[in-house]
């Protein structure tokens, strides 16, 4: 009996003995997959604030674009705006010009017509044969 008592006693011992050795490769384990979890969420953190960052700069540069295309579409406005205004300038001096030139041609042709009539008038009169004599057949 004693025997049995002491194998059940050993057998007590040793299962006692395995379970507590279990409990810590089971506490360590649980430690492990714990900092693994710290790490995994560290760098996911860090993975986010990249990413983040990422976003940022490309939002910055398709502000940038954006800010250049807008000034690029207003150079070419005033561009084309000082063209149609240039245009109408040389328009309107082409006009004014023109216009001088009409001016100028109808009146030569009134002053010509004027002469015209003028000699018709004085030959028609006799006064041009007098004219000729007193300037000396001019």
């Amino acid at each position: 009996m004693a025997e049995e008592r002491k194998k059940r006693e050993e057998e007590i011992e040793r299962v006692r003995k395995k379970r507590e050795e279990e409990d810590k490769q089971r506490k360590r384990r649980e430690s492990e997959i714990k900092e693994q979890k710290l790490l995994l969420e560290q760098q996911r953190k860090v993975l986010e604030e990249q990413e983040q960052q990422r976003q940022l700069h490309l939002e910055k540069e398709r502000k940038e674009k954006e800010q250049q295309r807008k000034e690029q579409e207003e150079q070419v406005r005033r561009r084309k705006q000082d063209i149609e205004r240039e245009r109408e300038r040389v328009a309107a001096e082409l006009r004014r010009v023109l216009e001088e030139r009409k001016k100028l041609r109808e009146a030569q042709a009134a002053k010509a017509e004027s002469h015209e009539w003028q000699i018709e008038v004085c030959e028609s009169s006799g006064l041009w044969g007098k004219l000729k004599k007193k300037c000396g057949n001019a």
